[in-house]
């Protein structure tokens, strides 16, 4: 059975001229069908040929071997502006080793798998895969247009290198679920001078931040969106109850040293009690015999847990939680003591959260996803390339 070339080829104006394929590889000798080309001076035709050379581009594999096509180029001598210039191709730009549907079909692969993954198994250099990613996600984040409706943002951090310290800020869109922005660090200087270059216009948009206690984003309200109200996220805000009811269980350890019943029982503590299995649930009824006070505590964090799980105003919900504290303050319990004193200093915009409800839960879900292109692709050579991978998987 004969195989047409050029059918599977299936490139425009394209004729091919002869082709030597072994085990690995397809040599493709090829020419343009076109008897004229335009003149890019003056655009008119032109059927002077002067001279011709050879130029090879990488295609689509065929039939599992490596594709190169050899082009016959021709060299026109335009009569009308007195110029020589060499015949393109619509499917191979200028100086390119590549044809355009190969370097998508790179970038494609680029999107699930690391760079060097893709150069091994296409057998092409990394620094020209690297290029390609580089040209085609920056292209595709040009393209984007998700600033002009943002009304509820939410700001979290993330560490790039663990234990390093080194954190970059992420900028998501709570209502859509993208992230609008990954910026190098969380510094205050830095959001402000970002936010300030989106302009006036878009600050007096927003209506809602959404952050952790860091103080770099909480203040960002009050000096950039003079209409937003600020909200601490709830999940952040309870991290710091879960630490107390920890160090209770702790300072219990230390104690009672010899007692097994404060012993293995951290991650159950911390569980929603709906979550526990049948033995999580002996295993803390033993516990809170031993010890009464544990179970004040974890009851005590129960009881806040339901008031922001439940619908309702923010002056009803700051009605119930004053109520908690009273309860709370009773108990003499240090750690929960120090709880009191976070809550206090940011009791408002915790409580903002009942307005309208919004989280960050959006955006852990996201950073989680930004820890699994760092695991995916062994590390980044600058965070540029980290950013352009985080905008293109997930904004």
């Amino acid at each position: 059975m004969e195989i047409n070339i050029e059918l599977l080829l299936n490139l425009p104006n394209l004729s091919v001229l002869d082709c030597s394929i072994s085990d690995k590889e397809a040599h493709i000798y090829c020419e343009n069908t076109s008897s004229t080309c335009v003149c890019p001076s003056c655009l008119r035709p032109s059927s002077s040929v002067r001279m011709y050379q050879e130029r090879t581009v990488r295609d689509m594999a065929l039939l599992g071997r490596k594709v190169y096509l050899h082009l016959r180029v021709r060299q026109f001598f335009c009569q009308d502006c007195n110029r020589y210039f060499n015949e393109s191709f619509s499917f191979v730009e200028a100086s390119k080793t590549m044809t355009t549907r190969y370097e998508e079909y790179l970038y494609f692969l680029s999107d699930n798998l690391c760079i060097n993954q893709v150069s091994i198994k296409e057998d092409v250099v990394w620094l020209s895969v690297n290029n390609i990613y580089k040209h085609y996600s920056d292209k595709q984040i040009e393209k984007r247009k998700v600033w002009q409706e943002v009304r509820y943002l939410g700001i979290d951090e993330i560490s790039v290198k663990k234990g390093k310290k080194n954190y970059a800020c992420v900028l998501v869109d709570l209502e859509r679920g993208l992230i609008l922005d990954f910026l190098e660090n969380r510094q205050k200087e830095t959001l402000i001078a970002y936010f300030k270059e989106k302009g006036e216009d878009f600050c007096n948009q927003i209506e809602v931040v959404s952050c952790d206690m860091w103080d770099a984003y909480s203040t960002l309200a009050t000096d950039l969106f003079p209409k937003a109200e600020t909200v601490i996220d709830r999940y952040h805000f309870f991290v710091h109850l879960n630490k107390a009811l920890d160090a209770t269980r702790k300072n219990l350890r230390k104690a009672c040293p010899e007692q097994e019943a404060f012993k293995h029982i951290r991650w159950s503590l911390l569980k929603s009690p709906e979550k526990l299995s049948e033995d999580e649930k002996k295993a803390l009824k033993v516990a809170f015999e031993v010890s009464p006070a544990l179970q004040e505590v974890y009851e005590l964090r129960t009881e806040l847990k339901t008031v922001f799980d439940t619908d309702m105003s923010k002056a009803a919900a700051t009605e119930k939680v004053e109520e908690w504290q009273e309860k709370a303050k009773k108990l003499e319990n240090v750690p929960i003591g120090k709880f009191l004193k976070t809550l206090n200093n940011w009791k408002d915009k915790v409580l903002n959260f009942f307005h309208k409800r919004h989280t960050n839960a959006v955006v852990e879900g996201l950073n989680n996803g930004i820890r699994g292109i760092i695991r995916r692709s062994f590390g980044f050579h600058s965070f540029d390339n980290l950013r352009r991978r985080v905008l293109v998987e997930f904004g």
